[in-house]
């Protein structure tokens, strides 16, 4: 389960309302921190920016079964280990629209990807009615 901010609520009602905002949800990006998810996101705490885990267009961009995937492999190129504790989907213009922070062994490895290694982001988004 991720966590929609409020930027991601706006940018859905904006879209469901006559097709308001002429950005996308197609980008992806993964950082380092634990802290847990939060509404008021704007951003990752922790992304990465360099070396294979910077902000990329998800290879997968489709809707099935009632939900939005998007899905990216990313490399590490560095020359140490990276952990992977926060993933998130964004615009094209840049808003955060989810973010998730991945519980301990959840990623496999502990969360944490050696040199020349891969992981891969996968990110659902189902919009469920509430029943209020």
């Amino acid at each position: 389960m991720v966590t929609v901010t409020d930027a991601g609520l706006e940018y859905f009602a904006k879209f469901l309302h006559d097709n308001e905002s002429n950005a996308i949800i197609n980008k992806i990006r993964i950082g380092s921190s634990s802290q847990p998810e939060a509404p008021d996101d704007t951003d990752l705490i922790s992304k990465y920016t360099d070396l294979g885990f910077e902000e990329a267009t998800a290879s997968t961009i489709e809707f099935a079964s009632g939900k939005l995937h998007l899905q990216k492999t990313f490399t590490n190129n560095s020359t140490e280990d990276r952990e992977v504790w926060e993933c998130g989907a964004f615009t094209s213009a840049g808003d955060c629209v989810c973010r998730h922070v991945y519980l301990p062994y959840e990623v496999q490895n502990n969360n944490s990807v050696p040199p020349g290694q891969t992981i891969t982001i996968d990110i659902y988004i189902e919009l469920i009615p509430d029943d209020d």
